[in-house]
């Protein structure tokens, strides 16, 4: 897509708002990135043809929360049906981006429930004319913050495919790749308060879709001794950021080879759920943001039995922005319950050297919820079969000759590893 930017004509705003629109405009917030627009259009579709009777309740409600969650000195207008246009003058840039977000979701979960997942639609807004609000939904706007810093000029041209980029290198295998991608191994050792010193690896396995029968992702796996007593919220913080420091140097490579496959990376949600370790984690990445947004779908792991709704909503929401999904990795029966019941992701993920015998009855689970269920560390490859016939979509392998090029497969696939047209939940 050559240009992301879309309008909003003054013609589809209420006359009465216009002025408050211009009066945004004047005090220099859309300069600065501040101003945004949140979308409704998921409650109006939702409604079919009762949102005509229903909709001064919905706005009257919407209003509600708007007002406790964006209180003065922001501001928001409603501009049309469905459309709200949002000044946050009390944070920067992105932080307001972020707030919209949660805003967006708690709104739509209000009228949704769980039906939020890929529906909050969040837009900042990159100037107003005369006549128009010109918006977009990919992040080019001014900041002060390191972990936003813009992507390079050739590597958005790349990822956009403008600036005259003709896409020629577009696809590269990581087979190519020199060293390949597949089956690298990294040793990053992390410093606990209560184990000491404690060994960890990464390695990098292709991720086989069952469906085609071939290669279009990879996934980081991480692995620790195998009788490590449990860890810390702390420890497991120093896990994702040694994770992340690896990531970092993959993703230059991504860019540099132009690599056109999605990369699945696990992270612990004590990491994710919390402001100032998620901050952390984001930050090792700042520098390639733009390609994280492109390729990486984040596996979260670790929910436990019982995580709060509103925690788990909040977690999926606060991430979103910087990858290119979000998927739910899980290990019990009562975790994935956990993580059914509050679903805001666009997949599961299930380790069958974990969950044992458990592994069947966890995919029928997942797969009631989601068509994109992935199975890591599958023992034999004649299992996919019958893991395809129980709902299983996605496949890593354990202790076996990893799928390569040479088998047929298409590690180059620019395809995406996942069915997203699939992959919002559907209604209870």
């Amino acid at each position: 897509m050559a240009d992301l930017t879309a309008s909003l004509s003054f013609d589809e705003i209420a006359t009465d708002n216009r002025a408050s629109v211009r009066r945004m405009n004047a005090s220099g917030l859309v300069a600065r990135g501040q101003v945004f627009l949140l979308c409704l259009d998921a409650i109006r579709d939702k409604l079919g043809n009762r949102w005509p009777r229903r909709a001064d309740m919905v706005w009257e409600s919407v209003e509600r929360i708007l007002s406790k969650q964006m209180p003065l000195p922001d501001v928001f207008v409603r501009l049309n049906d469905t459309t709200i246009l949002a000044a946050i003058a009390t944070v920067e840039g992105y932080e307001g981006y972020l707030r919209c977000q949660d805003v967006l979701c708690t709104t739509l979960r209000f009228f949704l429930g769980a039906e939020v997942d890929g529906a909050a639609s969040v837009t900042y807004v990159v100037e107003i004319t005369d006549s128009e609000i010109r918006h977009s939904p990919v992040w080019d706007g001014p900041t002060e913050l390191p972990l936003i810093a813009k992507p390079e000029t050739e590597a958005r041209a790349r990822l956009r495919g403008d600036a005259g980029y003709d896409g020629s290198h577009e696809g590269a295998s990581p087979e190519t790749w020199k060293p390949p991608l597949s089956k690298r191994r990294f040793d990053a050792p992390f410093l606990s308060m209560q184990h000491g010193k404690v060994a960890m690896h990464f390695e990098v396995v292709p991720v086989r879709r069952l469906d085609q029968g071939k290669v279009g992702a990879y996934a980081i796996r991480r692995h620790l001794p195998p009788r490590i007593p449990a860890l810390s919220e702390i420890d497991r913080e120093q896990m994702d950021l040694a994770l992340m420091e690896q990531l970092n140097s993959l993703l230059e490579e991504y860019r540099n080879e132009h690599g056109g496959f999605a990369l699945i990376v696990p992270v612990s949600f004590v990491s994710a759920s919390a402001r100032r370790p998620r901050r952390a984690i984001v930050e090792r990445c700042g520098n390639v943001l733009d390609v994280m947004r492109q390729a990486v779908i984040a596996e979260v792991e670790g929910f436990g039995v019982g995580a709060p709704a509103g925690l788990i909503y909040e977690t999926a929401a606060m991430m979103k922005p910087f990858f290119r999904a979000l998927t739910a990795g899980v290990s019990t029966v009562a975790e994935a319950k956990t993580v059914i019941n509050n679903y805001a992701f666009s997949g599961m993920a299930i380790d069958a050297s974990v969950v044992g015998q458990r592994r069947d009855a966890l995919i029928q689970m997942a797969h009631a919820r989601t068509n994109n269920v992935m199975v890591h560390r599958v023992v034999e490859m004649g299992d996919e079969i019958h893991l395809k016939s129980i709902g299983a979509s996605h496949v890593t392998y354990l202790n076996r000759k990893q799928p390569t090029v040479d088998e047929g497969l298409s590690a180059a696939s620019p395809e995406l590893p996942w069915d997203w047209a699939r992959a919002v939940p559907q209604a209870e």
